[in-house]
């Protein structure tokens, strides 16, 4: 069971690092930053 509490929080950990890194490459050609998810994938299309 442990090994799969870890491979989540790796999986959770992961997923927020790629978020950060799409807010920055967004943040550096708009100099705007998404407000939620949904936004985030509509400017990202």
């Amino acid at each position: 069971m442990r090994s799969k509490e870890r491979y989540k929080n790796a999986t959770i950990l992961f997923a927020k690092a790629l978020f950060t890194l799409y807010d920055l490459i967004i943040f550096s050609k708009l100099k705007k930053l998404p407000k939620n998810h949904n936004e985030r994938f509509r400017i990202l299309e």
